[in-house]
C-alpha cells in the first residue's frame, strides 16, 4: 500500500512516515495540518487507511514526502 500502513489512520501514517524520513516530533506535528491541507484527506484523514482508494494513499504519501 505504497509504504503506508493500511490498519493505521492517516493522521498516525503521517507520524510513522515522518519518523521514517527522519523527523523529528516537533517537526511532525508542524507540518502535519500542511500534509492534510494539501492532500485534502481533512474528512479521511482519522479513517485506516486500508479504506482509501489508491489515488487517495498515493496523495497522502506524496504530501508526506514533499512536506519535509
Amino acid at each position: 500500500m505504497m509504504g503506508m500502513d493500511g490498519e493505521l489512520t492517516g493522521l498516525e501514517n503521517i507520524k510513522l512516515r515522518g519518523l521514517f524520513l527522519g523527523l523529528s516530533k516537533n517537526e511532525i506535528k508542524n507540518i502535519t495540518e500542511d500534509v492534510i491541507e494539501f492532500s485534502e484527506l481533512g474528512d479521511f484523514i482519522k479513517i485506516p487507511v486500508r479504506t482509501y482508494s489508491s489515488g487517495m494513499v498515493l496523495r497522502l504519501g506524496f504530501s508526506i514526502s514533499t512536506a519535509n
